[in-house]
């Protein structure tokens, strides 16, 4: 959560209750201090969790498990939270994971018109290109694209 807290900020707030810990744990953790380097995670037998710097330039920082576990996007909640957002009816179904496509569900600016909506989301701008293709070729009608970012 450290990693979330310092790259969403006060943002952060909006994004906590969508976020869900996972089975894995962090290899490093932001140092304790701004402008210092991160710490490696070590892990003791003894069931002990530290943080250390490799460089000597951060004081070796007592962990708990719950500081590495690594959190992630429920895909269903973000879906969940985005249709109420945007007024769109829910898909039922199911959400699948991102990066790459997800169904949101259906846009109706009047009753007998139904758009649909899909999220993408892509680490790059090829993989953005090939889900996008890959959306609009199994598309009866032109969808709305939404995707997250600037760069792509």
């Amino acid at each position: 959560m450290a990693e979330w807290r310092d790259r969403c900020g006060p943002a952060l707030s909006a994004i906590e209750p969508m976020l869900e810990p996972t089975a894995y744990y962090a290899t490093a953790h932001p140092a304790l201090k701004p402008g210092r380097p991160p710490l490696r995670v070590v892990r003791h037998r003894d069931g002990r969790v530290v943080g250390v710097c490799d460089e000597g330039r951060s004081k070796r920082a007592d962990l708990a498990l719950a500081d590495i576990v690594l959190h992630a996007v429920n895909a269903a909640e973000l879906r969940r939270r985005l249709c109420v957002a945007l007024a769109i009816k829910t898909a039922h179904e199911p959400v699948g994971s991102l990066p790459g496509s997800m169904r949101l569900g259906h846009w109706e600016p009047r009753p007998s018109l139904q758009i649909t909506v899909v999220l993408i989301a892509a680490p790059d701008e090829a993989a953005m290109l090939t889900v996008v293709h890959a959306v609009l070729a199994s598309a009866k009608k032109p969808p709305i694209v939404l995707t997250p970012g600037r760069s792509h």
